[in-house]
């Protein structure tokens, strides 16, 4: 089995410090020697071209033990056949043994280096390894802590949907109950003008049953119906319902502007933000106060897409709901468009005469 990582070739019977690599070297040795002798008669002057390849490929290959082995076997080899035999040991000249001194240091220098490179090597594709399986460990861990989270989610949502659909449909009930009380308080004084709160009683179970397909709508994950809607239209239409729920220590004033641009909403779930707001804002003003529902035209611009990313720039209708009671913290406004948030239990709502 052999494995090539970036210039690093690993073979396991040639592997650094085993017999193999010590057999490899003699091989590579005897053929780099018997190679310098038939070339001899083409490289007079050239006395190691053949050595400095055995022992780069050796020390590559083996290693540095392997390379040194290399080295001490291609300085023998070439005292005895490069440098001619008449000069023997006593009777070498300054000029060969001064050669064979430089081969010995540059081919010493050769194996460090690429010893050195080896280890680097080494090292590295262990790191890589080491780091491989530790990011499949992060993984995983991430892929269970992932799951742990979405369930804690769904569940979050779970308790956030039903304590929505309660406030949602306490909302309307408010509306259903407030009317039906006002027609027993007049029925128990003999009067019989109830008309009018019996058509704002069947206006909330309408906008009840509106809410059921808005949820039936949301679950399924299915569009609602938007048509051209104008606002002030609207607007009129539920502040009328809405005088007559909120109670009279509400004012409640609309300020509709003229000329409103046509809108492209769903009626529906415009009507019920509009009733959950100022149901929200009567319980605001326990005392009593003021309700503001303003229509406008209003363009956006690229500064404010640029901030707010789930709009574009272009032409908007504004509805503005204020009241003066004690307002929201930063963190409920920050949710306060989501679908079926409340910060509030289901609880019957007053109602006055």
């Amino acid at each position: 089995m052999r494995r090539l990582e970036g210039l690093y070739v690993d073979i396991p019977a040639v592997r650094e410090g085993t017999a193999g690599s010590f057999i490899f070297a003699v091989a590579v040795v005897a053929l780099a020697t018997v190679l310098r002798v038939a070339i001899d008669p083409y490289v007079v002057g050239i006395q190691f071209i053949t050595f400095f390849p055995a022992v780069i490929i050796t020390t590559f290959v083996c290693g540095w033990r392997a390379g040194v082995l290399s080295v001490v076997l291609c300085a023998l080899a070439a005292w005895y056949v490069v440098i001619k035999p008449q000069y023997a040991f006593a009777g070498i000249s300054h000029q060969e043994f001064i050669a064979l001194l430089i081969f010995v240091v540059v081919a010493a220098l050769d194996v460090f280096f690429i010893g050195a490179m080896r280890f680097a090597i080494r090292n590295y594709r262990d790191l890589s390894q080491t780091l491989e399986r530790r990011v499949v460990q992060r993984t995983e861990q991430l892929a269970r802590s992932q799951a742990d989270l979405a369930q804690s989610q769904k569940l979050q949502a779970m308790g956030q949907l039903t304590g929505g659909l309660a406030h949602d449909f306490n909302n309307m009930l408010a509306i259903i109950i407030g009317n039906l009380d006002l027609m027993k308080r007049r029925l128990q004084r003999g009067q019989t003008d109830i008309v009018e709160f019996v058509d704002n009683a069947m206006e909330g179970g309408r906008r009840a049953s509106q809410l059921t397909h808005r949820l039936l709508a949301f679950a399924r994950n299915q569009p609602l119906t938007p048509a051209v809607v104008d606002l002030n239209k609207l607007v009129t239409s539920a502040s009328e319902l809405l005088r007559r729920t909120l109670g009279t220590h509400i004012v409640v004033e609309c300020v509709q502007s003229g000329g409103l641009w046509k809108a492209f909403a769903d009626p529906a779930q415009l009507e019920s933000a509009l009733v959950n707001l100022a149901v929200n804002a009567r319980d605001a003003m326990a005392e009593g106060g003021k309700l503001t529902i303003e229509t406008a035209n209003s363009y956006l611009d690229d500064a404010y897409a640029a901030k707010h990313t789930d709009v574009k720039p272009g032409q908007y209708v504004v509805v503005a709901v204020s009241d003066t009671g004690v307002g929201m913290n930063a963190e409920t406004v920050a949710r306060a468009v989501e679908p079926f948030f409340t910060t509030k239990s289901a609880a019957r709502a007053p109602v006055s005469d």
